[in-house]
């Protein structure tokens, strides 16, 4: 490739991944890892592979890539891998912390892509839904701060999502002395809407809060006859659309059918994109597969209307960048597990006597919060997402890594763990708009990355987060330096 005539370069490439890891469930629909491929200007691969998975441990994404490299001769910084964040599939025993099953259908995907690699045209789409596709799980309530809600939300029609049932639950359970905040509910009929008043007036209905990242983006791609080569489509809400409690299926949820739509449409192969999604879901009264190609086909059906007035460009500067950051530890983490199990349950008895003693509901909270921390320390539940002995991280840095592809007048930016969407929509103002593309889970998980603000109101997301609230300006500031590292440069 000429390093004076820019051309965009893309190829796509897929490979079955349900047989990766033992499970006793059938394959409702499509596991897979889809892969995309393009050439630099500096005429080096560059790589993007992401897997239907929940997480991915950061051990394991390096492993990966660095086999990858061998394999293919890419450097391993050219290599960004990403789960979409599946909630759909049965993961004990999972392929988090395994790489045997994951390798052979990455490598095969990753050489179809490169195989397939060809010049193209390349357009660049950013739409919202008139009705809303997704909303804020965190919803604030008086001086009680922030509930996060994940499922059987009240589905009022017109994109509105009530949750005054659900927060009812949440403020008896309080009330109640229960340590751990209530969730959710699973709805079977219109009659599990109608719950026991709770000690605090709660408005009816209580609507669940727009996401603050709405924005469906795309990049689609065709060759020089105006064939489609394949598209990238990014959206942020948790996939949780058909996982329901007991079922006997594995699922790619709704992201599968945002590519299978767009792959029927518009052509070519797709590959779906999480957007930072760590306070963002769907309307999710009840789940089932149905509900998951209903959101899926929602989402596909914006980016390919946005497509008819796309612009198709044929050149344009195509570049790598990564950019290490380091977060700070949160500095609340038990010393070991004796003192943790020694905390958790004396944090369970003052709770229980604080509601005996009917004490301010918020004081409750407070406590339940501190009661979650460290119930993550106890379970162990940290520790099988990230990989992290977390007993051994406090007082000390986490490590994430930011990936920028930059093709054209689009950047691609990959971030670790799980931000909430305020990030991208803040990187998206400070940066390049709409034609800043920001995923997350980029090779590897390290948790929740809430905002600044967000820490302040307590709840879920702050209170499973390995690190303190210094999280955002340290990840805006390297994103947006990874971000003009590969916007400034020229062929």
């Amino acid at each position: 490739m000429s390093k004076r005539v820019l051309v965009i370069q893309a190829g796509f490439g897929k490979a079955d991944i349900s047989h990766s890891w033992k499970t006793v469930r059938k394959t409702a629909d499509e596991l897979s890892v889809r892969v995309f491929a393009t050439f630099t200007n500096d005429e080096k691969l560059a790589v993007i592979a992401v897997f239907d998975l929940g997480l991915l441990w950061t051990s394991v994404c390096t492993k990966l890539r660095q086999k990858i490299s061998s394999i293919y001769k890419i450097p391993v910084s050219n290599i960004s891998v990403f789960a979409t964040q599946n909630h759909s599939i049965d993961s004990k025993p999972g392929p988090y912390s395994e790489i045997n099953g994951l390798l052979q259908p990455l490598t095969k995907a990753v050489g179809e892509a490169i195989n397939n690699i060809q010049p193209v045209e390349m357009a660049i789409v950013s739409a919202k839904s008139k009705v809303p596709l997704n909303y804020c799980r965190r919803k604030r309530f008086g001086k009680l701060g922030a509930f996060t809600f994940w499922y059987g939300v009240r589905d009022l029609g017109k994109g509105k999502a009530d949750a005054a049932h659900l927060m009812k639950m949440a403020i008896r359970n309080l009330a109640d002395g229960v340590p751990l905040q209530y969730r959710g509910m699973k709805i079977t009929s219109k009659k599990d809407f109608i719950v026991k008043d709770c000690p605090v007036d709660v408005p009816q209905p209580l609507l669940l809060d727009k996401a603050s990242d709405q924005l469906i983006q795309g990049l689609f791609f065709r060759n020089a006859e105006g064939k489609p080569v394949g598209s990238i489509i990014r959206f942020a809400a948790h996939p949780v659309t058909a996982n329901p409690s007991g079922c006997d299926y594995n699922s790619g949820d709704y992201p599968l059918y945002v590519c299978r739509k767009v792959e029927k449409s518009f052509g070519g192969r797709a590959l779906f994109l999480p957007g930072p999604c760590g306070d963002i879901l769907p309307l999710v009264e009840s789940k089932s597969l149905a509900l998951a190609e209903k959101v899926g086909d929602n989402i596909a059906k914006v980016a390919l209307n946005a497509l008819k007035k796309g612009k198709w460009e044929c050149s344009g500067v195509a570049a790598v960048a990564v950019q290490q950051v380091k977060f700070n530890i949160r500095s609340d983490i038990p010393k070991n597990m004796k003192e943790a199990k020694r905390e958790l349950a004396l944090l369970k008895s003052r709770i229980e006597k604080a509601a005996a003693d009917k004490r301010p509901l918020a004081e409750i909270k407070k406590m339940t919060e501190r009661y979650e921390i460290v119930n993550y320390m106890v379970t162990g539940l940290l520790q099988i997402w990230t990989g992290h002995n977390l007993f051994k991280l406090s007082g000390k840095e986490i490590e994430g890594q930011i990936f920028a592809l930059r093709l054209g007048r689009a950047v691609i930016a990959g971030l670790p763990g799980e931000p909430f969407g305020a990030y991208s929509v803040r990187l998206r103002k400070e940066t390049i708009g709409d034609q800043l593309l920001t995923a997350e889970q980029c090779n590897g998980y390290i948790g929740y990355l809430p905002t600044a603000e967000e820490f302040k109101f307590g709840g879920y997301g702050p209170a499973a987060s390995l690190c303190d609230h210094r999280c955002e300006k340290q990840l805006v500031q390297f994103t947006k330096h990874a971000i003009n590292r590969v916007s400034s440069k020229l062929a």
